[in-house]
């Protein structure tokens, strides 16, 4: 491996002033462009942030925009985008945005307002989704910076936890104990599917972390973090957020091997018995809260994800999924459409006036973005975004083997969040918006980490 002075001047190099840069550019722009690569670490550590704590997507664009797109356009590309266009998970992921956008454009947009809406929505947000992409990917030679943006993640969002829980189940009048958690901050009442899988999300990247920290002050810190986020997670009941739990925690597992991997999963098994040990002290709380708020309290049933959380959660029923699935499927009667899907704008109709009416699932979208990558983009669009997966997982595995195994983890986490959940993978302004945080930011991070670790071990060479 290369020396910290090494790889510290290989990043200082990296990014750097273009050569028209002279006396004449304005003060402002010269320092932009000199703390380049400062900017662009600004700009993702916020957007990741930004999950947690800012109100929607668009103060997320806004600030990713206006902090990292002006470091993007004063650097010198010149030695740059030789290296960007050389590497295989930058190739096939602007071959998966570029064919779901071309399939797109050219079906029914425009043609209607719905489809017109949807492609200026979908536009923007591929366009932002490569920019966000191109920035992980510069940000990948500071393998450092990207773990310390780990801890800042999962601290904040542990702030936010808190926060919630407190305000969600305490101040609110509306709402009471048992009621399935939202994140308060986020569009002032997050979905509990969505608070769930970024919780959660937050809570496995942290798991990662603390086991190999040297002091027990910041273990135990770390340990206490990782506690509060899952309770937040299991607060909200998402059994889309378990799923991708144990499929990041199996991840963790074949990465590093039971022997190191045993503290950060018995955490979190130890987490999940507190929960469950603590249904009936939920059922107390609920009791009490009734008592304050109504005359006579007798005259109210406890409802059932109070009085049993976790059966409730395993007799839920697929909440109307399995129908979804099938009128998705539905739309795709011919070859040429299976192959080639039938694009994202203005498309929605073909399959939801296939639903029935009691079927009210949230935001009239796939809840599967696996699902939703086929119907949209084919077959085509799914063999793209697998070999997409594919080559983040193979780079995550290699990090994992020299002992860094947390992407390897997190992208385990995004695949099984996606399997039932989700909107769509080709853009940065879904509705749901969890999709680029659990999926595409470990992807681009792996790919990015092993590309750059490539060029500091042979920095003579150029890139396979």
């Amino acid at each position: 491996m290369p020396s910290d002075q090494h790889r510290a001047s290989a990043d200082a190099s990296f990014i750097s002033s273009p050569p028209w840069f002279d006396d004449s550019v304005s003060r402002l722009a010269r320092a932009i462009s000199s703390n380049a690569a400062s900017f662009i670490a600004l700009a993702l550590h916020g957007f990741l942030i930004g999950y947690v704590c800012m109100y929607n997507v668009w103060v997320q664009v806004c600030w990713l925009l206006a902090i990292g797109l002006p470091a993007l356009l004063l650097i010198d590309w010149q030695p740059i985008l030789p290296r960007l266009m050389r590497d295989k998970f930058m190739i096939f992921s602007a071959l998966f945005l570029g064919w779901m956008t071309w399939r797109s454009r050219f079906m029914e947009w425009p043609g209607s307002y719905d489809a017109m809406k949807d492609g200026a929505l979908g536009l923007v947000g591929v366009v932002t989704l490569a920019l966000l992409l191109v920035m992980i990917w510069l940000h990948g030679a500071s393998r450092e910076s990207l773990s310390r943006t780990g801890v800042i993640h999962g601290s904040v969002a542990c702030g936010v936890a808190l926060i919630s829980i407190i305000t969600f189940y305490c101040l609110l009048p509306d709402h009471h104990w048992g009621e399935r958690l939202q994140n308060v901050i986020v569009h002032g009442g997050l979905h509990p599917v969505c608070t769930g899988l970024v919780f959660a999300f937050a809570a496995l990247w942290m798991n990662t972390l603390w086991h190999d920290e040297p002091t027990w002050r910041t273990r135990a810190w770390k340990m206490a973090t990782v506690t509060v986020l899952l309770l937040a997670c299991f607060l909200t009941t998402s059994r889309g957020a378990l799923i991708a739990l144990v499929c990041g925690h199996a991840g963790l597992l074949i990465a590093r091997g039971w022997r190191q991997s045993w503290a950060p999963c018995a955490l979190s098994l130890a987490v999940a018995g507190v929960y469950v040990a603590a249904s009936p002290l939920i059922g107390h709380l609920w009791e009490m809260q009734a008592k304050s708020r109504v005359p006579d309290p007798s005259t109210l049933a406890m409802p059932s994800e109070v009085a049993r959380p976790v059966l409730d959660l395993l007799h839920r029923g697929d909440a109307g999924r399995l129908e979804i699935y099938k009128a998705g499927l539905s739309t795709l009667g011919t070859v040429p459409e299976r192959v080639m899907g039938v694009g994202q704008w203005g498309t929605r109709e073909r399959w939801f006036s296939q639903l029935s009416p009691e079927n009210d699932l949230v935001l009239g979208h796939l809840h599967s973005a696996f699902l939703a990558t086929f119907v949209h983009g084919g077959a085509i669009g799914l063999i793209l975004i697998f070999t997409v997966i594919g080559i983040g997982f193979n780079r995550a595995r290699i990090l994992a083997k020299e002992g860094d195994p947390v992407w390897f983890a997190l992208i385990a986490f995004g695949c099984g969040g996606l399997i039932f959940d989700g909107q769509t993978i080709c853009s940065l302004t879904s509705n749901p918006k969890f999709e680029t945080l659990i999926l595409w930011f470990p992807l681009a991070a792996a790919s990015a980490i092993y590309y750059h670790r490539g060029q500091s071990k042979a920095p003579q060479t150029s890139p396979e």
